[in-house]
């Protein structure tokens, strides 16, 4: 299984990593890479439409261990 995690870096403040609230899971990385760069525009625009300077960002996913 694999989560969502996209890192913003932004003028003027330290980066900081957001995860998908409720937490969601996806089989596959492909999949879920695909969720991430979609969070990630979305992060970014709605970030610049308040004003902020984004200097970075990264959509990852992490594998989570299955219990």
């Amino acid at each position: 299984m694999w989560k969502v995690l996209v890192i913003l870096c932004m003028v003027g403040y330290d980066c900081t990593a957001f995860q998908q609230s409720p937490m969601q899971f996806y089989e596959t990385y492909e999949e879920c890479l695909i969720v991430a760069r979609q969070k990630r525009d979305l992060l970014i625009m709605r970030y610049a439409e308040h004003g902020y300077y984004i200097t970075e960002s990264k959509a990852v996913c992490e594998q989570q261990p299955v219990t």
